[in-house]
């Protein structure tokens, strides 16, 4: 609810009328919940104790912002970046936690995250003045911001930081004696097909980043192979019923957001990248998967 707060007010401060209510609220969030008991105002001391509905807020604040050219005027620390690859590592634990809401719903931290990182590139196109017919079924592409809303750090050193510490360690477990469950790998397919561009808002990464860090082999191994080639023999697990289909599920629509778009040179990249990722960590991924891939 305050996040539409936001919003609302950001489009009247927009819209020209004079007020100063957006950056009022923003205040008084800071006053309300970022403020460190020690008085230290850097994110590195604030970031530990933010739970995952704060963290949304405070990017959805920094990406209004900065819509509007006037990200440095927000009150410290908003004014500084909360999105970087050092402070994905301290909140990892509580975006794992966010697996705790149900499928296929997403936490609303994880759409604050991709409108922070992403933006909407049709309008780029009509002013580079390419006027190839788009597939209406398909939502607008977000491609990652040159810059993001606040700060210089780089879209892709966070999309990897996501990558490595949330998705890899925190939900799958992996590389750190962790242990995984449905749900944190349910979440994890929920990621890795919104990184694919395949659920919205619908994010076009470089072929080089999905193949390489997206799709990595020990991801790929873990919520696809491990998942599809799972058989009970007589009696059905609960991983046949739930999280089976799911995992079936991402798989196809991945594959039906990349097919489904316009056969241009980066599209048949993206293919080809899809393509090496699933077959570099297994070679008979079509046979053991049974589908289309």
């Amino acid at each position: 609810g305050i996040m539409e707060l936001l919003s609302s007010l950001h489009d009247l401060r927009s819209s020209g009328e004079k007020t100063n209510c957006f950056f009022a609220v923003a205040e008084d969030i800071v006053s309300g919940i970022l403020r460190s008991p020690k008085g230290n105002m850097a994110w590195s001391t604030i970031a530990p104790c933010l739970n995952a509905e704060q963290i949304g807020m405070c990017l959805h604040i920094q990406t209004l912002a900065s819509a509007s050219g006037s990200a440095s005027e927000l009150p410290e620390p908003l004014n500084t970046p909360l999105l970087t690859p050092e402070n994905i590592t301290v909140v990892s634990t509580t975006l794992r936690d966010t697996s705790e809401v149900v499928s296929p719903r997403c936490h609303l931290v994880w759409n604050a995250i991709w409108l922070y990182l992403t933006e909407n590139v049709a309008e780029g196109k009509k002013k580079q003045g390419k006027t190839e017919k788009e597939n209406t079924s398909l939502s607008p592409k977000q491609a990652l911001r040159r810059s993001l809303p606040v700060g210089s750090t780089s879209g892709e050193d966070v999309i990897k930081a996501i990558v490595d510490e949330v998705i890899v360690k925190s939900l799958l477990g992996i590389g750190c004696g962790g242990n995984t469950t449905h749900e944190r790998r349910t979440l994890a397919l929920s990621l890795v097909q919104a990184l694919c561009g395949a659920s919205r808002p619908r994010i076009g990464l470089s072929p080089s980043l999905i193949e390489n860090v997206v799709l990595q082999s020990s991801i790929v191994e873990r919520l696809f192979v491990d998942v599809v080639q799972t058989a009970s023999g007589g009696r059905s697990s609960r991983a046949e019923h739930t999280l089976k289909p799911r995992t079936l599920h991402v798989l196809n629509s991945i594959v039906d957001a990349v097919v489904s778009d316009r056969a241009d040179e980066d599209n048949m990249k993206t293919r080809l990248a899809l393509a090496k990722s699933f077959a570099r960590a297994e070679p008979r991924f079509h046979a053991i998967s049974k589908t289309d891939t």
